[in-house]
C-alpha cells in the first residue's frame, strides 16, 4: 500500500510539474509570436512610409536610438511619429529585403535587412541594418499586443551610397539618416 501510494504521489507530482512547465512554454511561445507580429507591423509601417503606424507600436514613453551608439535618441510616441514623418518625407522610394529571420528571445527581438532608399534629391543610399527591439517585459497578452520600449538600429552605409549629378560626378556623400 505504501509503495502504491508513493508511486501515485510521484506520478501526480511529475504530471503537475510537466503540466506547469508546458503551460509556461505555451505562454512564452504566445508572447514571442506576439512580438514577431509587432516586428512585422513595424517593418510594414516603414515600407508604407506610415509614421503614425510605426509610432503606434511604441509605448507612450518609447525610445528610438537611430543610429545606435550615436547618442541620438528620440523619446515619446509623438516625437517618434514626427521624426519618422520627417525622414519619410525626404524619400522617393524604398526597397527592403530581410536578410535574417525574425529572432525573438524573451522580450527582445532582432532582424537584419538590406535597405535602399532614393531620396527626393536623387541620392541613392544602400545600407545593411540590424533592427533591435526591446518590448515590454510584461503585458496583458490576452488583451493586446506588446509595445516597443526601446528600438535601436545599427547600420553601415556601403560605398555605393553616393549622390551624383547628371554628369555622373560625385557631389557629396549624404548622411544615411
Amino acid at each position: 500500500m505504501t509503495q502504491t501510494f508513493s508511486f501515485v504521489l510521484c506520478l501526480l507530482l511529475c504530471f503537475g510539474t510537466l503540466h506547469y512547465a508546458s503551460a509556461n512554454d505555451e505562454v512564452r511561445h504566445l508572447r514571442e509570436e506576439q512580438i514577431r507580429v509587432q516586428m512585422v507591423k513595424f517593418q510594414a509601417s516603414q515600407e508604407a512610409f506610415d509614421s503614425k503606424g510605426a509610432a503606434a507600436l511604441f509605448a507612450e514613453d518609447g525610445i528610438a536610438r537611430i543610429p545606435f551608439g550615436s547618442g541620438t535618441e528620440t523619446k515619446g510616441r509623438a516625437s517618434l511619429e514626427k521624426n519618422w514623418a520627417q525622414f519619410f518625407d525626404t524619400l522617393k522610394t524604398m526597397t527592403v529585403k530581410l536578410t535574417t529571420p525574425l529572432l525573438v528571445n524573451g522580450h527582445v527581438g532582432i532582424y537584419g535587412k538590406d535597405f535602399q532608399v532614393e531620396k527626393k534629391t536623387g541620392c541613392v543610399l544602400h545600407y545593411q541594418i540590424v533592427n533591435w527591439f526591446e518590448f515590454e517585459q510584461e503585458w496583458p497578452f490576452h488583451e493586446r499586443l506588446p509595445l516597443i520600449k526601446i528600438f535601436s538600429a545599427v547600420f553601415n552605409v556601403d560605398d555605393s551610397s553616393r549622390c551624383v549629378d547628371s554628369s555622373n560626378q560625385t557631389l557629396y556623400q549624404e548622411e544615411a539618416y
